[in-house]
């Protein structure tokens, strides 16, 4: 049953009237049947007028994103008009290596570069874009404590500004690894935030992990009663 629909009294068989009511149909050709539940009624013609609203338009609200690479964000997408019947979107990504996008429409930045972000009506195939850049992040801040690997040192309650820990009770051989992950190549500038009561004291920055073994002699080339450090190749 797709719909049922009253007649009215229209006080005479040759004055007519047009009543409307609302049917589903799928597309292609088919048979409809109009039955007579309730008699007597004449019916001079049936017409089937498309009621849908059609989608005129989108936007897109950011039209620009400036992100920095693991940020996200979000785009809204406004369907005009706004009483469309069919408002289903769907959102892609000129380059997804650089941003990505969510059925959602949420922007996820990957790597350093330039992406258009575009939405998509499924009624009308309307369009709006997004303008998405994506920046490497210029700083890589590690607090000292959070190493991967260390030897020799500890940790104490710090009295710079922030609080926190700081890495302390260095004596000379301890080390410490940590995990850096570099956006681009190039140089940069290494801060490093160091204290201490001693002049002319001294740390090395080296590539590679010390994976590192403390012996007392004997050892390869030993020091009579000292500590021997060994590294492996890796570390230089």
């Amino acid at each position: 049953l797709l719909s049922t629909v009253t007649v009215p009294n229209t006080n005479d068989w040759q004055v007519y009237q047009t009543v409307s009511t609302t049917v589903s149909l799928n597309a292609g050709v088919q048979t409809i049947l109009i039955l007579c539940t309730v008699q007597n009624w004449n019916l001079n013609w049936l017409e089937f007028k498309n009621s849908a609203i059609a989608v005129t338009g989108i936007s897109l609200s950011p039209t620009t994103l400036a992100l920095r690479t693991g940020q996200t964000a979000q785009l809204s997408a406004t369907v005009l008009p706004s009483n469309a019947s069919n408002k289903a979107i769907s959102f892609s990504s000129s380059s997804s290596a650089i941003a990505s996008v969510s059925t959602a429409g949420v922007v996820n930045a990957i790597a350093a570069g330039s992406a258009t972000v575009t939405a998509q009506t499924q009624d009308g195939n309307r369009t709006a874009t997004a303008n998405v850049t994506v920046s490497a992040p210029t700083n890589i801040k590690i607090e000292a404590e959070n190493y991967s690997a260390m030897s020799g040192i500890q940790t104490e309650p710090t009295g710079d500004v922030g609080s926190g820990l700081n890495v302390g009770y260095v004596q000379n051989g301890d080390w410490m690894d940590y995990t850096v992950t570099v956006p681009t190549a190039g140089t940069y500038t290494l801060n490093l935030r160091a204290a201490s009561q001693l002049s002319n004291t001294q740390m090395q920055i080296k590539k590679g992990s010390a994976v590192q073994c403390y012996r007392r002699s004997p050892c390869p080339t030993p020091v009579a009663g000292s500590l021997t450090k060994l590294l492996s190749p890796a570390f230089h």
